[in-house]
């Protein structure tokens, strides 16, 4: 299985942010960088994964 798009920092480079404590439960879906989608942006960042796309994840062949 694999997911449209490219989520690689081959140089480490980055900011690390902290992990909000609470998210509201809107529902404006994510993709994240690991390919799952999440309810919102918050969600994402909640999980350890960065937002890769606005939407929901669209699996590929």
């Amino acid at each position: 299985m694999m997911f449209e798009g490219t989520c690689v920092l081959a140089d480490w480079t980055g900011t690390c942010t902290p992990k909000p404590e609470f998210c509201t439960e809107q529902y404006d879906p994510v993709c994240g960088c690991d390919g799952n989608t999440y309810s919102n942006e918050c969600k994402a960042w909640a999980a350890g994964a960065s937002v890769f796309s606005a939407g929901e994840c669209k699996e590929i062949d």
